[in-house]
């Protein structure tokens, strides 16, 4: 979405790392985050290598333009005496379970929303993950492996944990 109006309003001959560079800030300016910033970046220096190797540019200008520092958000973790406070707040609310999954499980937010009845045992007190709930953006296709729900949102096969993770 970023980068493909980014794209489209300039022939890839006359883009330049300090126009790329422009990009970067007025998204910044927008409001996105750094990390998204990155990521931006990461799809638009591969499609400019697409470009390099299917010999529409000799060179591609993203690889020299500089990125915006990584700002990592200070991330708010609850203590003990503060989950429980959570929990007996929540007690008799309809998102009690919810609330006891994400402080008890390390379970993802979209892992959690993305269960089915299918996927608990009550009796054994487990779930296996097998779908994420995700809404797709306007406009795309839905993933391979992905189960259509309703509007734009689907159930996507979860992400593998990475070698060296911790197990949940």
């Amino acid at each position: 979405m970023h980068v493909n109006s980014f794209l489209e309003s300039m022939p890839l001959t006359k883009l330049t790392h300090q126009k790329i560079e422009a990009l970067f800030r007025k998204k910044e300016a927008e409001g996105l985050s750094t990390g998204s910033i990155h990521n931006i970046a990461a799809v638009l220096s591969s499609a400019l290598n697409r470009a390099v190797k299917d010999g529409k540019i000799s060179a591609n200008p993203a690889a020299r333009a500089e990125r915006p520092p990584l700002v990592r958000k200070e991330q708010l973790v609850l203590d003990h005496e503060q989950i429980l406070s959570l929990l007996e707040a929540a007690e008799g609310d309809r998102f009690e379970a919810v609330y006891l999954l994400v402080s008890t499980s390390g379970m993802r937010e979209s892992e959690i929303f993305g269960l089915r009845w299918r996927d608990v045992n009550l009796g054994k007190a487990t779930a296996k993950i097998t779908g994420c709930l995700s809404r797709l953006p306007k406009d795309s296709d839905v993933p391979e492996g992905a189960v259509f729900l309703e509007g734009r949102w689907v159930l996507i096969p979860p992400r593998p944990i990475e070698a060296g993770a911790r197990s949940r």
